[in-house]
C-alpha cells in the first residue's frame, strides 16, 4: 500500500457475489479506473464480513422509538447489533491507514449513503473519516 491512497469499495460493485440474493452489481471498469487513478482498492461487504449468510433475507433499516437504527429482515430479526459491532472493528482497522475514498453501493442497509437513515457502515465511516470523499455513483464522474 505504501503511499497509495486507499479506496474502500463495496465488494458487490467489483463483481463479488455477496449481495443478499447471492448476486453482484459489477460496475465494468471500476477497478481499472481506480487503479489508474493510483488507488489501492479495499473491497468490503459489511453484511457478509459480519457473518451473515449468502444468500440471506433482504433487510431494511428502521428508526426505533428510542432513536436507534434497526436492521430488520422479514421475520423481524434485528441484525443491527451484529453489523454495528463489525463496523466498529472495521473502522478501527481502517484507522491504521485512513481511506481517501469510499465507493459504496446505494440503497443498501449497510452501504447506502443517500437514504434515510443511511446504511450502518456508511454512517460509521462518514463519521470516522470526515475528510474522505464518498460516493454511491460508481461511474465516478469526479475521479481525476
Amino acid at each position: 500500500m505504501g503511499d497509495c491512497p486507499v479506496a474502500v469499495v463495496s465488494a458487490c460493485l467489483l463483481g463479488r457475489c455477496c449481495r443478499y440474493d447471492g448476486g453482484h452489481k459489477l460496475v465494468p471498469g471500476l477497478r481499472r479506473r481506480l487503479e489508474a487513478a493510483g488507488y489501492h482498492i479495499l473491497a468490503v461487504c459489511p453484511e457478509a464480513e459480519a457473518g451473515l449468510p449468502i444468500p440471506r433475507p433482504p433487510m431494511d433499516l428502521h428508526l426505533a422509538p428510542d432513536g436507534s437504527v434497526q436492521c430488520l429482515d422479514a421475520d423481524g430479526h434485528d441484525h443491527a447489533p451484529l453489523l454495528l459491532d463489525w463496523c466498529e472493528r472495521e473502522v478501527a482497522c481502517l484507522s491504521q491507514n485512513p481511506p481517501a475514498l469510499f465507493v459504496l453501493k446505494s440503497k443498501s442497509p449497510s452501504c447506502g449513503l443517500a437514504q434515510q437513515p443511511p446504511g450502518l457502515f456508511a454512517a460509521a465511516v462518514r463519521q470516522a473519516f470526515p475528510s474522505a470523499r464518498f460516493t454511491d455513483d460508481p461511474a465516478l464522474p469526479e475521479l481525476p
